[in-house]
């Protein structure tokens, strides 16, 4: 399981604490313009005429407030539903690009990195170190192959010599596992 640096951790709560305020803020100040601005009774009175008069804002109080309550709702949905979908992105696109590292393991030995600011960077680097370790695994088994197979071209085998190749062929192949 990957750690979470507690540092980046609150960053990332006080930035979405910090996005939903203000975008909550800005959706009361939009709401509240349009109020001042367009809201006028059957008198033709403006929002500030009818705070003034009571009885005529006493009977549309009720709507505003419904009204400002839904666009408000409204607002506060859409700007965690777009924090969210942001911060699915930071998994998202890692677990993409290591399922194309994978894919990729056998042919190459460097594989593409994942963004710097993205989550599981240490998830990242393991899997390159494990294609290295299996990229060396490969190079050492194809070398003892190689001096194997050169001992038994020669005309004068040493068979003890073979034995040795075989056997650190038989240990060799144990040492790299996945899983």
């Amino acid at each position: 399981m990957q750690k979470i640096d507690p540092y980046w951790a609150a960053t990332l709560r006080f930035k979405m604490i910090s996005r939903i305020t203000l975008a909550t803020m800005l959706a009361a100040g939009l709401v509240l313009l349009a109020a001042l601005l367009f809201f006028k009774n059957e008198q033709g009175f403006d929002y500030l005429g009818l705070v003034q008069s009571y009885t005529v804002t006493a009977k549309n109080l009720d709507a505003m407030l419904i009204i400002a309550g839904l666009f408000l709702l409204f607002c506060v949905g859409a700007a965690s539903w777009v924090l969210t979908l942001y911060a699915s992105f930071r998994i998202a696109g890692p677990l993409f690009r290591i399922a194309r590292n994978l894919e990729s393991a056998s042919n190459s030995r460097d594989l593409p990195g994942i963004r710097k600011r993205d989550c599981l960077q240490d998830v990242s680097q393991q899997l390159q170190t494990a294609v290295n370790m299996l990229h060396d695994h490969y190079a050492c088994i194809g070398s003892m192959l190689d001096h194997l197979e050169q001992e038994l071209l020669k005309e004068a085998k040493d068979k003890d010599a073979i034995k040795s190749y075989i056997n650190a062929l038989k240990n060799d192949v144990h040492r790299v596992r996945l899983g």
